[in-house]
């Protein structure tokens, strides 16, 4: 099985994007574990990012674009769309990890944090529906938004326990960090 371009173009900018992170630049002893931590987090978002652009706008087929189907489950009526339904909700597990990550310092409790995280994911996926009909490469599916508002919550609920407090996961990561 031949590993796709999208994987590539995505390691590159993430690799890029941790040498050239401010915290790469300039070390400094007392905060170094923070700082390493900052850009793993930024080299991972940044190949995350690419690979979800690459996937979404540069990676298409010609066919019947920029159109909208605002028709719920339609995608799902073949296996073919059921499996673009399967992708769209893998597509965004990163998405719910990474953004629960992000922002769980500015929200009181961690259910705010992921309701915070789910409609920021939606809203993302809505942005890259709707650029894809303005760009014409790709059709508008409310089953995209759908899909990935379930990889979203997915993704929040597979970090969450490293956010709870009194958790064993989030006291042995402190303990290590």
């Amino acid at each position: 099985m031949a590993v796709p371009n999208s994987f590539f173009l995505g390691l590159i900018v993430g690799v890029l994007a941790l040498f050239v992170s401010p915290s790469s630049v300039s070390p400094n002893k007392s905060g170094s574990v923070k700082k390493v931590k900052r850009s793993l987090w930024l080299g991972t978002s940044a190949f995350y990012v690419s690979l979800v652009v690459y996937r979404c706008f540069l990676n298409r087929e010609p066919g019947s674009y920029g159109q909208l189907d605002l028709r719920l489950w339609n995608t799902v009526e073949s296996v073919s769309g059921y499996h673009y339904f399967i992708d769209n909700v893998i597509m965004f597990i990163p998405a719910g990890v990474l953004l629960l990550l992000a922002t769980r310092a500015v929200w009181k409790s961690v259910g705010q944090c992921m309701a915070a995280c789910v409609i920021i994911g939606v809203a993302i996926s809505l942005a890259i529906e709707s650029l894809q009909v303005v760009t014409g490469v790709g059709v508008f599916h409310i089953d995209d938004l759908v899909a990935n508002g379930i990889g979203t919550v997915i993704g929040c609920v597979m970090c969450t326990p490293f956010l709870v407090p009194g958790s064993r996961l989030r006291e042995r990561g402190r303990a290590e960090g």
